[in-house]
């Protein structure tokens, strides 16, 4: 910061790094500054509030309300200076699940391994369920299970509390596989291709904020890649993302591809009006479809490419606006036999999530059907039917629920194409490697890399996982402390663009650390961060060492959604109504 009069003849030369501390931490804030002419008087601030005036600021037990911007102000007779701000944060000693359970598929008769793991303030205590049924005796960071036979087939979580805490780790899907196709009769279906768009809006910034829909997403994208589908999952985009990621995907498609469309969010159709539309997260309150995407609109490019299946899942409410300031004009669709419309409600009607936010409604359901060798067409059918005997189900219970229809349109003329179906690339072997690359450049991770900081022998191994096409986790090792023990490190500095959780520790010694970076499509140039290297000195104080770290373009940032290519995308099929 500048000094309040020009020509100071002090300065600071030493002053505490930015630190990450749990509750119960000590925080020593410390600044020390040059000066000849005059007694030093020194200010401590905390985002803009003075807190101390001596050289040295101490606290010793931190809680979150500690978290913020800090900064000290130097005074002497001849003027003030302010050193750099330095940003503390404070992670509550909470509990975390640090290792989730995973989707899983065994043949019959063999063995299914579930694990989950968390770290806490105290004793932790773990709790196996399936299908929201508790699993008596299994409370241990593991769950082993002998698959005897199709009643094992699921949807597993833990449960794990402690005394201030109580969290529930993800869902994962146990499926049974068989050695031998049951219905070999069945015509034998092939893709050249199969292509998966997944999105999901849940935070709104004008509309209710949803709360199943990125576990939703999440859930269905790892069961659709065990199918064998090419997977893209987005959260939380705008109009113009939600338009430039159909077309990428589009472009996905052609002869012989099975293409699906899987939206979840907010939605709405509107009296006289045969579409639906689905909202982008920046869309404005009220009925405006000028500010939404119309499904069919997918639906008519998708075609344009030729699929075998032009399958298009829509987990939206279809409620009915009566009065509107714009029409959609009609779409040419082309002649085809190869659509298929999924609505997880009529038209007319809601779909629902529970207030626990923990699955929808229709995903809830739809997870013990998709991973089948089903006809598609028979495969939804089941879905609908078991839909509606579970809204009834939790109306009886006086659940938050009201009638909820699924309703299945369907053109196909080949009925025993299935989401299962094998992949063969004879004759388009060239399509699929160019389509294998394009989708690769989308989900394209940095890779794991070691920093040295050779200053004191010290290690840090990065690594990268991705939670979707635009969430991606960064997780800090510290593999070898050199000569100070005392120490830790994690990603700072992203982008203004991105959002990015707090940083969470995963081990007490704070060895390990992550971060979780959302947004990645709005990465307009080079993801550039730093490493904050803290550690303790000889003297007792905190100190930091930088080191850069350059990410190039990771995940979706590749796609460039933020920027609408009229060029290459014309999705404007919407009119204002005549007074």
């Amino acid at each position: 910061m500048a000094s309040d009069f020009a020509g100071v003849a002090f300065k600071i030369t030493q002053f505490s790094p930015s630190q990450l501390l749990q509750e119960g931490d000590v925080l020593n804030l410390w600044c020390n500054a040059t000066n000849t002419c005059s007694q030093l008087t020194y200010n401590w601030f905390k985002d803009g509030q003075l807190i101390a005036t001596t050289q040295d600021y101490r606290k010793e037990k931190t809680s979150i309300h500690d978290s913020g911007i800090y900064w000290c102000e130097v005074i002497s007779n001849q003027g003030s200076i302010s050193s750099e701000k330095i940003t503390i944060n404070v992670s509550a000693d909470t509990l975390e699940i640090v290792i989730q359970p995973k989707f899983t598929m065994v043949l019959l008769n063999g063995f299914a391994l579930f694990l989950c793991e968390a770290k806490g303030p105290a004793e932790i205590h773990y709790q196996w369920y399936k299908d929201d049924t508790i699993l008596p005796n299994e409370n241990k960071t593991e769950l082993k299970i002998h698959v005897e036979s199709e009643s094992f087939k699921g949807m597993y979580y833990c449960v794990v509390s402690c005394l201030t805490a109580t969290r529930t780790s993800d869902f994962a899907y146990l499926q049974i596989t068989k050695s031998v196709p049951e219905n070999i009769s069945k015509e034998v279906c092939q893709a050249t291709d199969k292509i998966a768009l997944l999105i999901g809006n849940e935070d709104y910034r004008s509309e209710r904020k949803l709360k199943a829909t990125s576990k939703d997403v999440k859930l269905l994208s790892g069961i659709f890649e065990r199918l064998g589908f090419k997977v893209l999952s987005l959260l939380n985009l705008t109009l113009t993302e939600m338009k430039m990621a159909v077309y990428h995907f589009v472009e996905l498609l052609n002869n012989g591809v099975y293409g699906v469309f899987y939206y979840a969010g907010h939605g709405f159709e509107v009296s006289g009006d045969p579409y639906s539309y689905l909202l982008p997260v920046d869309a404005p309150t009220g009925a405006d479809i000028t500010a939404c995407l119309p499904a069919q609109k997918i639906h008519q490019l998708m075609l344009e490419k030729n699929p075998a299946l032009c399958c298009l899942i829509l987990d939206i409410c279809r409620t009915i606006c009566e009065e509107a300031k714009y029409y959609s004009l009609p779409l040419e669709i082309k002649p085809n036999t190869s659509s298929l419309y999924m609505y997880s409600t009529s038209r007319g009607q809601s779909a629902f999530e529970p207030l626990n936010g923990r699955m929808g409604n229709f995903v809830y359901v739809l997870k013990d059907y998709i991973y089948s060798d089903d006809t598609v067409e028979t495969m939804f059918g089941k879905v609908r039917r078991a839909i509606a005997i579970n809204s009834k189900i939790l109306q009886e219970q006086g659940k938050r629920c009201g009638n909820q229809n699924p309703e299945l349109f369907s053109n196909l003329a080949n009925v025993n194409i299935s989401l299962a179906d094998q992949i063969n690339t004879t004759n388009h072997t060239q399509e699929y490697n160019i389509r294998s690359e394009l989708w690769m450049q989308a989900n394209r991770l940095p890779r794991m890399t070691y920093v040295d900081i050779k200053e004191f022998g010290a290690k840090l191994k990065i690594e990268f996982s991705a939670q979707f096409s635009n969430v991606m986790s960064i997780t800090v090792t510290i593999v070898d402390s050199g000569t100070v023990p005392d120490c830790y490190a994690w990603i700072a500095n992203i982008p203004s663009t991105l959002t990015a959780d707090k940083a969470t520790v995963l081990q007490d010694d704070k060895k390990k650390i992550r971060i979780v970076v959302k947004d990645l499509q709005k990465l307009q140039e080079e993801m550039l961060a730093i490493i904050r290297f803290v550690y303790t000195d000889e003297s007792g104080n905190s100190r930091c060492r930088v080191e850069d770290l350059h990410l190039d373009f990771p995940l979706a940032a590749n796609l460039e959604l933020c920027k609408l290519s009229t060029e290459l995308l014309e999705m404007n099929c919407i009119q204002k109504k005549m007074s």
